[in-house]
């Protein structure tokens, strides 16, 4: 699941197709793996906006936890940019 998060900046449909889940599933399996990290919102309150989205934060907090490295997460970034260019998306 953490290689999705990686994606950080991926559009959930994108995640959708490539992993063949549905969007329910995505929502589903992030919410829990947010549960896991336990990752909750930072919400910055003079702008009520969000510091930093909750896929980045888990991407942070598994490298800092050794969970992943940097290696696995750039070979899941080149993974799905050939997707990506084969699906022509």
């Amino acid at each position: 699941m953490v290689q999705f998060c990686g994606q950080a900046l991926v559009p959930a449909h994108i995640i959708v197709r490539h992993y063949y889940l549905s969007h329910r599933g995505v929502q589903s399996r992030l919410k829990s793996l947010y549960q896991k990290l336990n990752i909750k919102g930072m919400i910055n309150h003079e702008t009520d906006t969000e510091v930093m989205n909750p896929r980045s934060r888990a991407v942070a907090i598994a490298l800092q936890r050794g969970l992943i490295n940097s290696e696995e997460l750039a070979r899941e970034e080149q993974d799905l940019a050939l997707w990506i260019k084969k699906e022509s998306i």
